[in-house]
C-alpha cells in the first residue's frame, strides 16, 4: 500500500473550456456541411484537444515500498540525499535559470509546486523534479520511507552479525592447581598412617 499517492489531474474547470472549444471549432469548420463532414471534424478536434490532455492527466506520483514512483520511472528512496519542497516560484527557478540539462523532470504545467530530490550518484542524472500539489507531504513521505528502509537494513545487519567467540579450552581443576589443597591432603594421609602403626 503506498504511503503517498497523487494523481496529477487537470483542474476540473478546464474540461468545460476544452469541451466548448471542441464543439465550437467543429461547428465553425463544419458549418454548411452535412454530418458526413462534421463528424470527422469533431473526431479530429477531440483527438487534438481532449485525448492529449486526458493522457497527460493520468500521471501518478507515489511512494510505495521504499520506492519513489513518478509516472513510469522509479528510484529507491535510499538512493536519495537532499529532499526539498519547492513552491511555485522556486520550482520555476529550478526549471528555468537554475535548471540542469541532465536533470529529470516530471512536470505538469497546471501544477505550480514541486519536490526536488537529489540522487546519491549524480551520474548521469543529478536530481529529479516532480510536480505535486502537496510538496511538504510528498517530501515528508519520502523522508519517512527512507528512515524506515534504513532502520530495517540496520535490524537485518544486527541479526546477521556473528556471535562472540567462547573459550572452549578445558580448564584445569582447582585440586590440581591449588598447592595448599595438595599439602593438606598429604598431611591428612600422613597422620592417618601414623595412627595405624601406633595401634
Amino acid at each position: 500500500m503506498p504511503t503517498y499517492d497523487e494523481r496529477l489531474s487537470v483542474p476540473w474547470t478546464w474540461w468545460p473550456v476544452v469541451g466548448g472549444i471542441v464543439v465550437l471549432g467543429a461547428l465553425e469548420v463544419g458549418s454548411g456541411f452535412s454530418y458526413v463532414v462534421l463528424l470527422p471534424v469533431l473526431i479530429f478536434m477531440i483527438g487534438f484537444f481532449v485525448v492529449p490532455l486526458a493522457l497527460s492527466a493520468r500521471m501518478r506520483v507515489q511512494v510505495r515500498d521504499g520506492v519513489l514512483i513518478a509516472g513510469k520511472d522509479t528510484v529507491p528512496v535510499n538512493q536519495l540525499t537532499a529532499i526539498t519542497a519547492l513552491d511555485r516560484e522556486q520550482a520555476r527557478l529550478q526549471l528555468g535559470p537554475k535548471a540542469d540539462p541532465a536533470a529529470k523532470s516530471f512536470i505538469r504545467g497546471w501544477i505550480g509546486p514541486a519536490v526536488m530530490v537529489r540522487l546519491a550518484n549524480p551520474e548521469p542524472v543529478p536530481y529529479w523534479i516532480v510536480s505535486t500539489r502537496r510538496p511538504e507531504k510528498l517530501a515528508a513521505a519520502i523522508r519517512e520511507s527512507r528512515t524506515q528502509l534504513r532502520a530495517r537494513a540496520a535490524d537485518r545487519a544486527g541479526a546477521n552479525a556473528p556471535l562472540p567467540a567462547t573459550d572452549t579450552r578445558a580448564r584445569p581443576s582447582q585440586r590440581a592447581t591449588d598447592p595448599s589443597s595438595t599439602a593438606s591432603s598429604c598431611a591428612v594421609s600422613g597422620g592417618a598412617s601414623g595412627s595405624a602403626h601406633a595401634d
